[in-house]
């Protein structure tokens, strides 16, 4: 029994770590799942920030400004404009068996009596990128691309589930 219960334990804290949204956090080393800072010329970024199949848009999209809050603030700006946001979902399919039939749930048995019911999950997942502009002195109350870096970055502090540790400068 203990053979066969440390395998379902463990996969059962994958699919766990797997149905967390992802937190701020640097992207992992294949460009997924996380921010990215590409610094353009001295007040010019590339921002992006990108999400699992259980981060929402608006965590996604939220991510994105706090990141250009942080960099404009560490930089010793006072405001940020967002330039060229591009907002990209993917759509991928899970297909889940229900193992009646013979087998058991996970599995597929071709054999046996009784039936086999599969459903197939979509789950999106959704990444954004975009090009920032950092300035000082007061935010143009008339753009509204501009941003005040420091009432966003207190306003969306609470929000942002980091990871732990917290990796990345940001």
């Amino acid at each position: 029994m203990r053979r066969t219960l440390v395998p379902a334990v463990l996969s059962l804290l994958l699919l766990a770590s797997c149905a967390m949204p992802t937190p701020f956090k640097a992207a992992d080393p294949d460009g997924s799942n996380g921010y990215s800072v590409q610094q353009l010329e001295a007040n010019r970024y590339m921002i992006g920030f990108a999400g699992n199949a259980s981060t929402p848009r608006p965590t996604v999209e939220s991510y994105l400004l706090y990141l250009a809050s942080q960099i404009a603030v560490k930089d010793g700006y006072d405001y940020f404009v967002l330039n060229e946001k591009s907002l990209d979902k993917s759509v991928n399919y899970e297909t889940f068996d229900t193992g009646f039939g013979g087998g058991f749930f996970g599995r597929r048995r071709g054999f046996g009596g009784g039936f086999d019911t599969a459903y197939t999950t979509p789950y999106n997942s959704y990444s954004v990128l975009a090009e920032v502009l950092l300035y000082k002195g007061p935010k143009p109350a008339n753009d509204p691309k501009a941003y005040d870096a420091h009432a966003v970055s207190n306003s969306l502090t609470p929000q942002v589930v980091r990871s732990v540790p917290p990796i990345g400068p940001y």
